[in-house]
């Protein structure tokens, strides 16, 4: 019987090994690299999408600082374009390659707020949209709200005022500083600047030079009285005569459905007064006939000697 002959010694096996060696280094090589491609390309994109995301943060910002410097940028109705595809630019001004932005101001859903729109990209692809919901300055948050020179009104010792104060122009104290001096409990500003500041008290200070705010035009209470018909609100005034108002508005919350809340969108949240002319017992009309002594404000304590508002 034949013995089997042992295979050695043949040509070629040094180069199939040689071959599959080397493939089996080249794929380790090529996967290694495309490790490393993917990771600078995702650090690539991180780094876009951060950028944008930061550029669109400080559209934000600058369409706030643009609308806090002049309330007419936002319209009543529509949008303002702040910014149209614009360049960014970096802490040390200089433009960043391939960003840009557009910024626009407009209303909200709400009537009481307004939006503020940031958007940015990139050559890469890379979108980043940002929005600001801010609140409309509203003038029923004043105290008193002047938009006429009255520098030739003086406060005086006779006054305290609680509510927030402010002038498009000068406001003018009165009477040395004392224990009766006029005193603003309230932040106070002013368009043009505060005439013998050192004569008054200003608990929570006062600002000089501040941008002016515009009074609503006639088309702004012409759109809130088309928003109050559509939402049954609006509610014609009369008066009796001097300080005779004869309608009140008190906001409270109302539980419409007797869920025991008060947080759902069916609740009310107004209650409406009416009387006729000379029935001065009733609520709306101011005690005394002087509107500094009425309670309808919901804060009455009285005026003894001194006036409060």
């Amino acid at each position: 019987m034949a013995m089997p002959r042992l295979i050695d010694n043949q040509r070629g096996v040094a180069l199939i090994t040689v071959v599959l060696v080397s493939l089996a280094v080249s794929s380790v090589a090529i996967a290694a690299t495309m490790m490393t491609m993917s990771g600078t390309l995702v650090r690539k994109y991180s780094e876009r999408t951060a950028i944008s995301d930061q550029a669109a943060l400080s559209g934000v910002e600058r369409g706030l600082s643009a609308l806090l410097g002049d309330g007419t940028l936002l319209p009543v109705s529509g949008f303002t374009t702040l910014e149209d595809s614009a360049a960014v630019y970096d802490a040390i001004g200089n433009p960043i390659p391939g960003v840009r932005r557009s910024i626009y101001l407009g209303p909200s859903s709400d009537p009481a707020r307004g939006s503020i729109v940031s958007e940015v990209w990139t050559r890469g692809g890379v979108r980043a949209v940002r929005r600001l919901e801010v609140a409309a300055t509203s003038f029923a948050s004043f105290g008193q709200y002047m938009d006429h020179d009255h520098s030739g009104v003086v406060f005086t010792a006779t006054d305290d005022q609680f509510g927030p104060i402010h002038s498009n122009f000068d406001i003018n104290i009165g009477l040395p500083a004392g224990a009766d001096s006029a005193t603003f409990m309230a932040q106070v500003t002013v368009g043009g600047s505060i005439i013998n500041p050192g004569r008054g008290v200003f608990v929570k200070g006062f600002t000089e030079g501040v941008s002016l705010d515009s009074l609503p035009t006639i088309s702004d209470l012409d759109a809130l009285r088309t928003l109050a018909i559509s939402g049954g609100l609006l509610l014609p005034g009369a008066t009796g005569g001097s300080f005779a108002a004869t309608t009140r508005v008190e906001f409270i919350a109302v539980d419409m459905d007797g869920d025991t809340t008060t947080t759902e969108d069916v609740e009310g949240f107004v209650r409406v007064y009416r009387n006729v002319p000379d029935a001065r017992n009733l609520m709306a009309w101011p005690l005394l006939g002087n509107p500094i002594d009425t309670p309808n404000c919901g804060t009455w304590d009285g005026k003894i000697g001194r006036a409060h508002v």
